[in-house]
This record gives C-alpha cells, structure tokens and sequence, in this order.
C-alpha cells in the first residue's frame, strides 16, 4: 500500500489511519501521538482482525457498541484499519467509555464520520492505492453479533430441562417486591433488617447465571444494583445521582477478587440506596420546587441553558422561585448551576486525566478562562492548581 498517498487521504478526510503487517504496525496518519492504537492493547476488536483476514476479497466496516465504526481491508499480509469514527460527534460519556473498554492511557480521539463517508472514503483508499473500483453503497457492515451463529432456543431447551433435573427455580420475585418496596420508601430500620440474613434471597432459588461461583455473584450483583437504582429513582432520589451511583458501584463490582466481596459490596449498595431515598424523602418537606429547581439543574447540568427556562419546565412563576430559592439556598441560582458545576469538574481533575479544556467545555463554561475564574472563585485555586494539589 502506498503509505504517502495514504497520509494525504487521511490529511484530507481527518480519520485515523493505520496498516498493520503481522501484528507490526507500518504506517499510522497521524504520525503524533493524536491517538492510540486500541490494536496494541485490546483484545476486544480480535473479531475485526480475523476478519479482515478471513476477507482478503473486499473491504467492509465493522461495526462496535451500535455506533463505533471502523473501515478495513486486508491485502496478503498488510491489513488497513480506518478509524474508528463516531456518526455523531463523540461526547465526553462516548470518549470515556471507549477508552474505559479498551484500557487506553491517553485521551481518545473519535473524528465524526458516518458509515456512508466512511465507506466512501475506504472505496477511495482501494482505487488509490490499489488501483480497485469498489461500490461504497454495496460495502457490507459486520459487527461482532453478525458473526456468532446461535442456537437460543436450542440452549433454551437444555437450560429448563438442566434447572428442573436441579430443583432449581426463579422463585425470587417475592424477596425481589419485598427489597425493592423497602428501598422506595427510604425504609433504613427494614433494609438493615434484610440484611442480617433472616430475609435473605436463598441462592437455590437463582438460575444459574454462569458457571463459576464467582461469575454467578457477579451477575446477580449488577442485576440488584440496576434494580435499586431503579427502585430509589421511584423512591425521589435524584434520577442522575442514582444512576451515577449504580455506575460507580459497577465498576468496584469489577475489582473485587472473590464472590464474598462482591456480595458484600452488593449489600452495601442495597442499604446506600436506601439510606439516600430515605434523606431525598426528607428534603421533600422543604419546599418541593427548589428541588424540582435543583433537579432539574442536575439532570442539565452537562447541557447549555438559560436560568428563566427552569421556572416554566417546573410549572412556577420565574421571579418568585429566584426570590424564594436565594431565601432558601442562600445564592442565587445561577450562583448554584456554577457551583454545583466547579463541584463536578474538581471530581474529574483529581480523578481523570481529561484536559482542562474539555473539562470546561463539558461544563457549558463559555472558555477555559471563564471556566478558571469560576472554579478559583469557588476553591480558591486556579484549575490547574487544584489538579497539581490533589491527582490522584
């Protein structure tokens, strides 16, 4: 492959490039450190590679997660990565869980193509540099489930016949209405009672969900999390608040070594949620739109609005909820949405390697200057500072 003609196709349609011969990699557009290449260190594309390799006919994408595309072609013992590409323009949530699911060190770099430009720009690639004529409309899309033959109902069958041969049932529902009642109403006296084990979910009465001990404790753990996460959204908790719990708790789940500690951490979550509906519940007697105003703020805290568009969404007059939430709260909301925005950045500079700038850009700060005056006002040190004093 020509490797000059390639730095100019990828200077001019601004994709990653990348040609791999073996497992070396010969050729990458850009030739700075823009990126890192997810094939030195994942394993979660092996599908593409074999079968970029299986395919020495034609190129075709490859579709990851429902929106991730690469474009590839391989040609004897060389094989063409494009991308990846987003079809739309990657967010920070994009950015962090693709680098979170690759293991990658530095920051991500996922260019806006959609499939159609990206197979064009592949088409462009095999007339170019190998002189093929290749229709970009008839390029097929593989993704890692296309190419899993399964037999679901063959499985099915096997799975009902081994539970009856074990006795085993899904007579769980009543501890399920019992547990997830308790965490509605923010019930912390019942919930610590759950937990001693006198109501405990008898783990005979639990499909199996894998074959290990282990991986059976895994999956029952992230199913109850979700559950009452739920439950405590139902419950008042605060809905983003809930769900980044939930999220937070999965991500310990993945580093506990034995299904002991993974059942404890899951039990830790059942009386958190709990404890968190039970004080959403009692901030509920002050007066229920200012929390509406907050929950609003939080639930578009990572969004550009205008303070008058709260009152109209929450139903209320907008100078009478300014009067009584600077009364109640003691700022004014605007003073509130900076903040409670300065407090969500200060978490992503001690615990990310994020730009500064993509921090602010995040949090809706007009610039990063802008963005610095705020968050000095609020912690008395400029960003970086801060960043400096408390990485870990």
């Amino acid at each position: 492959m020509d490797h000059e003609l390639l730095a100019r196709i990828g200077e001019v349609t601004k994709v990653p490039i990348c040609v791999y011969r073996g497992m070396e990699r010969v050729f990458q557009w850009p030739e700075e450190n823009r990126f890192e290449s997810i094939f030195d260190v994942s394993i979660a594309l092996a599908p593409l590679w074999e079968t970029a390799k299986q395919r020495q006919g034609g190129p075709f994408l490859f579709l990851e997660d429902s929106h991730i595309y690469y474009g590839t072609v391989a040609r004897g013992e060389e094989i063409l990565i494009l991308g990846p590409t987003v079809a739309d323009k990657a967010d920070f949530a994009t950015k962090r869980d693709y680098r979170q699911k690759h293991k990658l060190k530095v920051e991500t770099w996922l260019p806006k193509a959609s499939a159609r430009r990206l197979s064009r720009i592949l088409s462009l690639i095999c007339y170019c540099t190998m002189g093929e004529e290749i229709d970009p409309d008839a390029m097929r899309i593989v993704s890692v489930d296309m190419n899993k033959p399964m037999d679901l109902e063959g499985e099915l069958e096997n799975y009902e016949l081994e539970m009856s041969e074990q006795e085993r049932d899904h007579n769980s529902q009543e501890y399920e209405r019992i547990l997830l009642k308790i965490v509605r109403e923010g019930n912390v006296a019942a919930m610590e009672q759950i937990l001693t084990g006198a109501h405990m979910l008898e783990d005979e009465h639990v499909g199996v969900l894998a074959q290990t001990r282990f991986k059976q404790s895994e999956y029952m753990a992230v199913a109850l999390v979700t559950l009452v996460a739920r439950a405590a959204v139902e419950g008042g908790m605060n809905q983003e608040k809930a769900f980044s719990l939930a999220d937070l708790y999965m991500q310990k789940f993945e580093r506990c070594k034995s299904a002991v500690e993974i059942l404890s951490l899951a039990a830790r979550a059942e009386f958190d949620f709990t404890e968190k509906v039970k004080l959403a519940r009692e901030k509920d007697s002050k007066l229920h739109y200012i929390e509406d105003c907050k929950t609003y703020i939080a639930n578009n805290l990572r969004k550009p609005f205008l303070i008058g568009d709260i009152a109209p969404e929450i139903g209320i007059n907008r100078s009478y909820l300014a009067r009584k939430f600077s009364e109640v709260e003691g700022m004014t909301i605007q003073q509130y949405v900076t903040r409670e925005r300065c407090a969500h950045a200060a978490k992503l500079l001690r615990y990310s390697d994020y730009p500064i700038s993509l921090i602010a850009e995040y949090f809706c700060f007009s610039s990063q200057s802008h963005f610095g005056r705020a968050f000095k006002e609020y912690s008395g040190m400029t960003p970086k500072e801060y960043r400096n004093q408390y990485k870990r």
